[in-house]
């Protein structure tokens, strides 16, 4: 019970973090956006929107990414965490090597 107490509390304070950092990224990428493109104010207006989204949809990502760890064990994580680096090395590789290998079969 009390680990669940704590799993809860955890989630909840993660909501709230979530929330403001979420808001400090909108402001930051508005900003970003607002200074290299020179947007207009109907312009800043129609990507807002999209800018809020997609700060929380990348804030969801990372609390059920936290939420992931409290239900894998230590091991379990480092498995997870060698098998995405290993496919992120094999992405590397096939787009180093693509070049050549995307002709041949494209000719076939």
């Amino acid at each position: 019970m009390r680990k669940f107490l704590s799993i809860t509390a955890l989630f909840l304070l993660g909501i709230f973090v979530a929330s403001a950092q979420n808001d400090k990224q909108v402001s930051k990428i508005m900003g970003d956006l607002q200074q290299a493109c020179q947007m207009t104010a109907d312009q800043s207006a129609k990507v807002q929107p999209m800018v809020q989204n997609f700060a929380k949809i990348k804030a969801q990502n990372k609390q059920q990414y936290a939420n992931l760890l409290t239900v894998l064990s230590q091991s379990q994580m480092d498995q997870y965490e060698a098998y995405l680096k290993q496919q992120h090395e094999e992405k590397k590789a096939a787009k180093s090597g693509n070049g050549g290998g995307a002709q041949q079969g494209g000719g076939e």
